[in-house]
């Protein structure tokens, strides 16, 4: 799932994610709420449980970390829980000092997703698939 308010970044994101065939089914969301509202009533959406989350932090009305609050209250004990990486242009310390605090944060990179990041990812999470 890939979760941006930016369109542009979204649609090059989809094309590295398909390129490198990282994942079967790729979701897309331009707000934190409307995610949430996807993975909330999967059955509306066409929505299956994403393994995977790329995760704008800086987007309007709800930002990154709001969205893994509400996401963790929802999944709380939930053994399905997706792995979250976010995605960002603000490579601000506090944010990666949280994140890296964070148990429900897998990953931490600069914006855009790239071949190399895409590999590292899978390597480390997904070798055994």
């Amino acid at each position: 799932m890939l979760i941006d308010d930016d369109e542009s970044v979204n649609y090059y994101h989809r094309e590295i994610l398909e390129d490198m065939a990282f994942a079967d089914h790729i979701l897309i969301a331009d707000t934190a709420s409307k995610a949430l509202s996807m993975l909330e009533k999967p059955e509306e959406d066409e929505c299956i449980n994403p393994d995977v989350i790329f995760l704008d932090l800086n987007m309007p009305l709800m930002c990154g970390w709001d969205f893994i609050e509400r996401l963790s209250l929802k999944k709380d004990g939930d053994a399905s829980f997706p792995l979250i990486f976010i995605l960002t242009t603000s490579m601000n310390v506090n944010n990666l000092k949280r994140a890296v605090g964070s148990d429900r944060i897998t990953g931490f990179f600069p914006k855009p997703l790239n071949e190399k990041m895409l590999m590292e990812i899978y390597s480390r999470h997904f070798a055994d698939w």
